[in-house]
């Protein structure tokens, strides 16, 4: 826990509650003084007064500490993420393999029509050879 950043967060939350530095000290039943010392790095805060702050600024002490709300059950929904990751990954390999097979599909029917004007080129220019004699 880095104390400069947990104060800096206390004083982003209070702003964003709109309440004074008065109105929180009153609130958590400190001076202003001692509350101004709390945001400044100046006083240490104790739990009870930190879970106040958190009350008073509709937030949690864990977004005030660490900046975010820690999930429930972070390892079912991390197996549930990879889960969904890998049948999306699958389909989209799939997605990839039958569209290869077309396309290797169209370039194979394109080679036999180019082979097939070829074809009918030679013996166009076969006839108009025979013809000239």
């Amino acid at each position: 826990m880095d104390e400069k950043t947990v104060k800096q967060r206390i004083k982003a939350y209070r702003k964003e509650s709109k309440l004074s530095q008065k109105e929180i000290a009153d609130k958590i039943g400190i001076s202003r003084n001692a509350y101004i010392g709390i945001e400044n790095g100046d006083t240490r805060i104790f739990n009870e007064k930190l879970q106040k702050i958190a009350e008073l600024t509709d937030t949690t002490i864990e977004k005030l500490v660490l900046g975010y709300e820690p999930v429930e059950n972070a390892d079912i929904k991390l197996g549930e993420a990879k889960t969904e990751f890998n049948e999306r990954f699958r389909s989209m390999q799939q997605d990839y393999e039958s569209r290869l097979k077309e396309k290797d599909d169209t370039i194979a029917l394109l080679k036999k029509l180019v082979d097939s004007l070829q074809e009918s080129l030679r013996s166009k220019d076969s006839i108009i050879a025979l013809l000239q004699k």
